[in-house]
């Protein structure tokens, strides 16, 4: 199948520019919550002394705080990948196609997942195949 054919039977040119502008706003929002996520506040409050068993349970909640926030970092900057290669494959015109079957994947997943790179039927195949990965 030719790439213009799939691309007639996906999205059209106005879709494209309202799919676009979702995923600049939701890029927009995830910097902002990476900008919130301060770590190096959480890293002066794990410089503590240490002199008594309050400074070390102390100790361990900020350690556990600074976890949560770099897990948390971890997971913006995955979504903000994501959404940036959803914007390079709206300049491709190769947004709104299922990485794997080719086929379009429907409007409704978009709506929700903006950027979204399979259908259903085929993330629930790639989740399949990253379990038995791990």
């Amino acid at each position: 199948m030719k790439k213009k054919d799939v691309v007639k039977k996906g999205i059209n040119k106005k879709e494209y520019k309202i799919f676009e502008s979702l995923l600049l706003t939701e890029r927009k929002k995830v910097i902002q919550n990476l900008m919130n996520l301060n770590t190096s506040d959480l890293a002066e409050q794990n410089s503590g002394t240490g002199e008594d068993i309050s400074d070390y349970a102390e100790t361990g909640t900020d350690a556990f705080d600074i976890q949560i926030a770099l897990s948390l970092a971890s997971g913006e900057s995955q979504q903000l990948q994501e959404i940036d290669d959803a914007l390079e494959r709206i300049k491709n015109k190769t947004y709104g196609i299922c990485e794997m079957c080719k086929e379009p994947i429907p409007r409704k997943r978009l709506e929700v997942l903006p950027h979204a790179r399979f259908c259903i039927q085929c993330q629930s195949e790639y989740e399949k195949q990253q379990d038995s990965l791990y």
